[in-house]
């Protein structure tokens, strides 16, 4: 069932490869070039162009990564304490009743440092996903000591390196917050079997105009500190990726600051 990143990244840049291959067509006969070139030299100016685009993206996306993951180093070692207010202040119970229905093949993505490993009584097996080293090497450590049956990967929410209908249930705590919603909630829908459910616990845009205008005015120091959006629209997000929402409870976020307090419960189907 499991993939190594690295082999599902190796199999789209090949499928990637062969669709450019498939677009090359030849020059038509005159056109600049070294004498004799024909399709081949279309192919290789091609790639050329083609490699140059994509060094320069993948470098201002390795730039971003180093600059993501610095945080997270400055994070992790202080995320549950951070977190603990919130955590005393209601939070952890709403992740316990949350989870009494992860039940099947469950997956977490985003599972920073496992402040839901101890919930997965009812999971027939729990694999839990962390994109971060910092954040993934707590995460491991609590795996160890609160769900010795879980198995931890590293893999981002954007490219989840399993088959398709894995899963009976997928959980996102305030993890769709951060990561991109449209690849990971397509992602999530790939790896959930037909009929299985999304568990979803995530800070949202309020409902009410003033504070939503106030999240919007606050939104680049929320992403800037813990490199997250506070505005977002998750619940629409969801149903656009075309999980039905069976459930849904609109609640506040305790201990926390009040452009981020607005928070959604709930459950969603996978077509």
């Amino acid at each position: 069932m499991l993939l190594h990143p690295r082999q599902r990244h190796a199999e789209r840049l090949g499928e990637l490869a062969d669709r450019r291959t498939a677009r090359a067509e030849p020059l038509e006969d005159g056109a600049p070039g070294r004498v004799g070139e024909g399709c081949e030299s279309q192919v290789d100016r091609g790639m050329i162009l083609n490699h140059w685009v994509h060094y320069n993206r993948a470098q201002g996306s390795a730039a971003y990564a180093r600059r993501v993951s610095l945080r997270w180093t400055l994070i992790a070692p202080v995320y549950d304490r951070f977190m603990h207010k919130t955590e005393e202040g209601g939070v952890r119970e709403l992740r316990r009743a949350l989870l009494a229905d992860a039940t099947g093949r469950v997956l977490e993505i985003g599972g920073g440092t496992g402040l839901n490993l101890r919930f997965y009584d009812g999971a027939e097996s729990l694999v839990v996903t962390e994109p971060e080293p910092a954040m993934l090497r707590r995460l491991q450590a609590k795996a160890r000591e609160q769900a010795q049956q879980a198995e931890v990967v590293q893999a981002p929410a954007e490219d989840l390196p399993f088959e398709d209908a894995s899963f009976d249930v997928v959980v996102s705590t305030l993890v769709l917050c951060g990561a991109d919603q449209t690849r990971s909630l397509g992602e999530v829908r790939r790896v959930l079997r037909p009929g299985g459910r999304l568990l979803f616990l995530e800070h949202v845009r309020s409902e009410d105009p003033d504070l939503a205008r106030f999240q919007d005015r606050m939104n680049w120091l929320n992403r800037l500190v813990v490199g997250c959006e506070c505005n977002r629209q998750t619940l629409a997000a969801i149903e656009g990726a075309g999980f039905t929402v069976s459930r849904v409870e609109h609640t506040t976020l305790p201990e926390a600051p009040k452009f981020t307090r607005p928070l959604i419960v709930g459950a969603a189907v996978s077509p």
